[in-house]
């Protein structure tokens, strides 16, 4: 998922396909919901742990309205991320394989629990690589923080879109005065990220 200009969802209404700005009103609305609460300066590793942890789960295939504080479900399917509201002791093997249990944060950051023995299963591991090197990439094009902050997406669908809107900008106001969105992206990665790994056990 790769970060676009920054926008407040349903201003431009010709670019989002509304020419005649109707039902602007209720996308301010989810828009509001989506904007981060409680959030508290954080160190740099932390920020970018908790951000690739994010970008994970908002890579996920998704069409219902997260809601902050309620546990959700990540799985494996054909190679892609699916998050789903049925837990796997619910659901038979056509849901995928199942990664962890995510809830958003109040600030719209992700947190993710892993299953206990999710190193073990070669596809988990696979795609969790592919998704890391990708990200990699994306912090690697030389844009600063702040540019790299994923504002706008079009390429998502409107919740996911707007959950990583709400994420944006708490990585921007949990940064704070640090000067780290002003840094480049690389930069960021090369003294926040430990070893190669960018998702940590316990909250990935």
């Amino acid at each position: 998922m790769a970060a676009a200009q920054s926008a407040t969802p349903g201003t431009d209404s010709a670019a989002s396909g509304n020419p005649q700005g109707k039902g602007l009103v209720p996308i301010l609305q989810h828009w509001r919901q989506y904007q981060p609460r409680h959030v508290q300066q954080k160190p740099a590793a932390q920020l970018l742990a908790e951000y690739a942890t994010s970008l994970l789960v908002l890579s996920a295939k998704f069409k219902f309205r997260p809601v902050a504080g309620q546990p959700y479900y990540l799985y494996l399917r054909q190679q892609r991320w699916h998050l789903s509201l049925i837990e796997p002791q619910r659901w038979d093997q056509r849901a995928g394989t199942f990664l962890g249990q995510c809830e958003l944060q109040h600030d719209m950051t992700w947190s993710l629990v892993p299953k206990a023995d999710f190193a073990a299963d070669p596809e988990l591991r696979q795609a969790l690589q592919r998704f890391q090197d990708s990200l990699v990439d994306q912090l690697s094009n030389g844009n600063t923080v702040q540019q790299q902050l994923p504002y706008y997406v079009a390429e998502l669908a409107f919740y996911p879109r707007l959950a990583a809107n709400g994420l944006a900008a708490s990585i921007g106001l949990s940064a704070g005065d640090s000067g780290l969105l002003q840094q480049p992206a690389l930069q960021w990665l090369k003294s926040a990220a430990t070893g190669t790994r960018l998702l940590s056990p316990g909250r990935y």
